[in-house]
């Protein structure tokens, strides 16, 4: 996202003067506006949701399974929480159980 700096700054190993446009990633935004770095009026972007089971991280597939009603038989690593969900049945790792078999 380009936003227009209010301050002078140093982003990703880069100096950068009032003025100046630059190219940031939109996680970025909340920390640069708090560092008045960029007009507090810059709109935040939302963080894109992870849907695909196989790219999230711990804490995400420990959330996707507390939405989901899945049980993680005391499951603490990655790999036997990513297992327990998949055995709860959500084969395809993109869709929530029972998301659309369930309305049809």
């Amino acid at each position: 996202m380009k936003v227009t700096l209010i301050a002078g700054a140093k982003y990703k190993k880069e100096f950068y003067q009032m003025g100046d446009e630059v190219e940031v990633e939109s996680i970025h935004i909340p920390e640069l506006i708090k560092a008045k770095v960029i007009s507090p009026d810059t709109e935040v972007p939302e963080e894109p949701v992870e849907t695909d089971i196989n790219k999230m991280n711990l804490a995400q597939l420990k959330d996707h399974a507390e939405q989901n009603s899945i049980d993680l038989a005391g499951a603490t690593k990655k790999e036997d929480v990513l297992a327990a969900i998949l055995k709860a049945g959500e084969g395809n790792g993109t869709e929530p159980q029972g998301s659309t078999a369930d309305q049809a």
